[in-house]
């Protein structure tokens, strides 16, 4: 089989619009999470409904998984759903522990100690 320049012209429009489409998801969940945070106060079960259907695999930087993380806990505590494990808000807190984002960091362990107290366990000093 001969590659002619239509070929490469082809396979160039198909990378073009895989690329395109990888990055406009992208954008797209990061846009979702700020939307999410945004409701947050005035419509906590608006943010959780955004938030549970963000598809994990979207979330292509460590900064949106742990903003997701940190938004997830905070909408199912603002809708007064039990946290039953800390595993999720943990990725918050140990994410923005080393980030210089000092609110995302207070919230998370806000909220992290909201999971200890409804696991009725004693928050760690």
């Amino acid at each position: 089989m001969q590659v002619t320049m239509r070929h490469i012209i082809y396979i160039e429009l198909i990378f073009l619009l895989l690329t395109t489409t990888v990055a406009s998801c992208t954008h797209h969940a990061h846009r979702r999470l700020v939307l999410a945070d945004t409701l947050m106060w005035t419509a906590p079960d608006s943010s959780l409904a955004i938030l549970s259907h963000i598809n994990n695999d979207s979330l292509t930087s460590d900064e949106d998984r742990a903003y997701h993380a940190l938004l997830l806990t905070q909408a199912q505590f603002r809708c007064n759903i039990p946290l039953t494990s800390d595993t999720l808000i943990s990725k918050a807190v140990d994410y923005y522990s080393d980030n210089h984002n000092r609110e995302h960091y207070t919230r998370a362990l806000l909220y992290k100690g909201g999971a200890y107290e409804d696991m009725g366990e004693p928050v760690e000093e």
